[in-house]
């Protein structure tokens, strides 16, 4: 009977990561996905507290403001610093990371972020 359990849990979770997926059509939502989902691989703090909240623990105005800005800088940080997958037309997708020249667009695209995670 228990063998079952994980079973259930993992197409549970597949099944939300496809939800969160199908929702991420806009450009800066998928990069504050992208973020969040980084977040969380942090661990620590940054799971205990987003929980804490959704849980009803600890229900603290303070703290989702925290943890909601927190993953707002963290996705930009995540946009600056790790590979992104780039898909060019007839080739492969391949994971590259930012140069210099691209820095402005991405000055100017952290500020869309920003101000599309306040909306």
């Amino acid at each position: 009977m228990t063998s079952g359990v994980p079973i259930v849990c993992i197409k549970y979770h597949f099944r939300g990561i496809s939800v969160i997926d199908s929702l991420s059509t806009d450009e800066y939502l998928a990069t504050l996905k992208t973020g969040c989902l980084k977040y969380f691989e942090l661990g620590g703090e940054r799971i205990n507290g987003p929980i804490s909240l959704l849980s009803g623990i600890s229900p603290s105005p303070m703290l989702l403001a925290y943890h909601f800005f927190s993953v707002a800088l963290y996705s930009i940080w995540v946009m600056f610093t790790h590979p992104q997958l780039v898909s060019l037309p007839n080739e492969k997708p391949v994971y590259v990371l930012a140069t210099m020249d691209q820095y402005p667009y991405l000055m100017i695209k952290s500020v869309r972020v920003a101000c599309f995670a306040l909306s």
